[in-house]
């Protein structure tokens, strides 16, 4: 059996797979320089405010954040590489964003000195502060009717915390069963090809509204600590915080699920210099984590 790292890298090499591996390649090495660069400054950062050669949690939850980059880059440049390891590429990726967001409600609250004060401060202020949106946030405007501007309590917090940490559990739950189902079809089991192609969309679906909420419960969750937080720098870190966070969703898994179908056509003909031909699933993969890379 031909895999498809044989077929892309069998000479003469399809000039699309060498522009595509240069880019890919090249945005790897920006990306580990970046992230080792910055890992380096928190855990200066952090070693300064503590004086010792440990680092305080705020540093070292910034060094891992930096970390993840370049690891999730890495990860997307071995399956344009090898593609035929794809599933089990992502499904690492996804392992990395959980661990990632799994952190997110700790290290936002660590802006009120954690979450024991925030439910402090949530009992003590919560009868005097004015109405705020934390639900029902873009890009779930669509929930806002339902989830209109009111005085927060402390349940809010669990509520937003949850939103957040579903996609710990759906994004690599989903990603584990593609890899079942990925190692089947190479072995041709009859019943892959018994299963209805709305799953395909059903699990696109799921997917997307899975990120779609983590996103709006970061948001959330910066508001509410926002209405607790008067010191203009820590407002400023919760918010580049977030931004990271939408990044990370946004340009390292929710984009390339979104675009995977036009790219595959931007990538046009199958098959290759080589005339070799990939086939649908190789080329989606293959494409997917091009976008990632």
């Amino acid at each position: 059996m031909v895999v498809v790292s044989d077929k892309l890298l069998e000479p003469p090499l399809d000039s699309r797979y060498l522009l595509v591996l240069g880019i890919c390649g090249s945005c790897m090495m920006i990306s580990l320089c970046s992230g080792v660069r910055l890992f380096l400054r928190h855990l200066r950062a952090g070693r300064e405010r503590t004086g010792l050669l440990t680092p305080d949690e705020k540093a070292h939850d910034a060094m891992m954040f930096a970390l993840s980059i370049p690891l999730f880059a890495g990860f997307s440049f071995l399956a344009v590489v090898l593609v035929e390891l794809a599933a089990m590429w992502t499904f690492l990726q996804t392992l990395i964003l959980a661990l990632n967001f799994a952190r997110i409600p700790g290290s936002f609250t660590g802006h009120v000195n954690g979450q024991i004060r925030l439910h402090e401060l949530l009992k003590a202020r919560s009868a005097s502060m004015s109405p705020i949106q934390i639900f029902g946030l873009a890009p779930c405007c669509c929930m806002r009717p339902c989830a209109k501007a009111r005085q927060p309590v402390a349940e809010d917090f669990y509520r937003l915390k949850v939103g957040i940490w579903q996609l710990c559990i759906m994004i690599p739950l989903l990603e584990f069963i593609d890899l079942i189902v990925g190692e089947e079809i190479v072995m041709g089991a009859a019943w892959i090809q018994a299963l209805p192609a709305r799953f395909v969309k059903l699990r696109q679906l799921v997917k997307v509204s899975s990120q779609f909420t983590c996103i709006s419960s970061c948001k959330g969750l910066v508001e509410l600590i926002a209405a607790l937080e008067e010191d203009p720098a820590e407002k400023a870190s919760l918010s580049a915080k977030l931004k990271y966070c939408q990044s990370y969703v946004l340009g390292m898994n929710l984009i390339p699920t979104l675009m995977w179908s036009l790219s595959v056509k931007a990538w046009g003909s199958s098959t290759l210099l080589n005339h070799e031909v990939l086939t649908d699933l190789q080329t989606t993969n293959f494409i997917t984590n091009c976008w990632i890379c």
